[in-house]
């Protein structure tokens, strides 16, 4: 029980007011730690010293949820296992932008790449491998698909193969060749990668993406109907 104990002072409770006893603790199916207070019975949740999580399900290309599959934080030491259930859970991150590296043997690792934390934020972002991916090999060149779901209201994956190590950008760009977003300018391993656009300040109309990878590079159109 000391391992809780230690941490009373991140309970949810007002400032100063002290936890009586500790008579039990348990989690939930996300990992979320709660304990209950002996003499009033209250049931608290422990809020991690850096707050910000992501968890969500792994599924495969039929949704059957994938489990002991590896969700790691890439360039972070932050890293989880998907249950029976297919659920993970990455807490303790603290807000920033994030890629998030999914591996597991007869799948074709996937980086999912963009994903936005505010300070506090817990968001669900659940991972499908909707391409089926059944032991594949490495892409053996560069290549943009078109994004999906297309039109679209509020979100859209762009899923995109590169063949070995580089520096990598796709941009968004409007009708009128205005940058609306850039979701990604890095370096990234080979493989096939996936990358979310959330069209929040977005109005309806003809977009276009744009990827930059090495010397390769490929433009689509996309819609966005609100």
């Amino acid at each position: 029980m000391s391992e809780f104990t230690d941490r009373t002072n991140e309970l949810v409770r007002s400032p100063g007011q002290p936890i009586s006893s500790i008579s039990s603790f348990g989690e939930n199916e996300y990992g979320d730690i709660f304990v209950a207070d002996l003499l009033d019975g209250e049931v608290f949740e422990i809020i991690p010293a850096n707050p910000g999580a992501i968890r969500g399900t792994v599924t495969d290309n039929l949704g059957t949820p994938v489990s002991g599959a590896i969700i790691k934080v890439m360039r972070t030491e932050f890293a989880d296992t998907t249950d029976t259930s297919g659920q993970y859970q990455l807490g303790g991150l603290g807000d920033g932008t994030f890629d998030l590296a999914i591996s597991q043997s007869g799948f074709r690792d996937t980086v999912i790449s963009g994903v936005v934390l505010g300070v506090g934020d817990t968001i669900v972002e659940n991972i499908s491998y909707l391409t089926g991916l059944v032991q594949s090999p490495l892409p053996i060149s560069f290549r943009l698909y078109q994004n999906y779901p297309n039109p679209f209201n509020a979100k859209t994956n762009i899923e995109y193969d590169i063949d070995r190590s580089c520096h990598v950008s796709i941009i968004i760009f409007d009708i009128r060749g205005n940058r609306t977003a850039t979701l990604i300018d890095s370096i990234q391993p080979p493989g096939r990668h996936v990358v979310s656009w959330d069209t929040n300040d977005a109005t309806s109309g003809i977009y276009f993406y744009k990827i930059v990878a090495g010397s390769f590079s490929a433009t689509k159109k996309m819609i966005v109907l609100k």
